[in-house]
């Protein structure tokens, strides 16, 4: 648990944010991938329930998981050369 401490740390402070974010940048529904499997992927995945469940239908996030860290950082380089990234990537290295 020691190890998934700072990374969970991070992305709660990132994720607590998104409420705020969300009044001025989702004004439909945002995508928002990451990397992460085991526990820290069912966290993020939590707290994002967590957040869509104070959304409205139209502003919700889609949290997909992309696979590990390197096809993550492909896709995400991949998407936004074709001009169709997501809102937002986390990539924890």
């Amino acid at each position: 648990m020691g190890v998934l401490m700072p990374f969970i740390s991070k992305t709660l402070s990132m994720l607590a944010l998104l409420p705020f974010a969300a009044q001025v940048f989702f004004a439909a529904p945002a995508e928002f991938w990451y990397s992460h499997g085991g526990a820290a992927g069912s966290a993020i995945a939590d707290l994002c329930r967590s957040f869509n469940a104070q959304r409205e239908d139209g502003d919700r996030l889609h949290c997909i998981r992309q696979g590990s860290y390197e096809q993550t950082l492909q896709k995400t380089v991949a998407a936004y050369r074709a001009g169709i990234g997501p809102a937002l990537v986390e990539i924890y290295d």
